[in-house]
């Protein structure tokens, strides 16, 4: 998803005391060069969703010019907000807490049905 909004996917793997294995999602924008100039910020989701919450609010993509631009804006200002501060000067990391579809994976027990990213 972050990809066919024109932004670059990049994956982290942590692994928590107990085992799990989680997954950080961080939003690359590739009009910026120096990204040690960026302010680090962390989106986490709420109870029972996952971090595609921050992203998927309106279809959108980003500008020749490096604007974020959604469909239902008419402005740079936008309602997805993973997208609106990776074009602000923010590096956007996005959190999946365990047990949700991002973050299923443990080093010691199999999930029924899990799925692997």
């Amino acid at each position: 998803m972050i990809k066919s909004r024109g932004f670059i996917p990049e994956s982290h793997y942590i692994k928590t005391s107990d085992g799990y294995i989680l997954t950080v999602n961080r939003i690359l924008n590739p009009f910026v060069n120096d990204r040690k100039s960026l302010k680090p910020i962390l989106l986490q989701h709420g109870f029972q969703n996952s971090a595609n919450a921050w992203i998927i609010n309106s279809n959108g993509k980003l500008s020749d010019s490096g604007q974020y631009l959604e469909d239902n804006n008419e402005g740079e200002v936008g309602n997805t907000l993973g997208f609106v501060l990776a074009t602000k000067g923010f590096d956007v990391f996005l959190a999946n807490m365990r047990g949700n579809v991002y973050s299923l994976n443990h080093t010691k027990h199999q999930i029924e049905g899990q799925y692997y990213y």
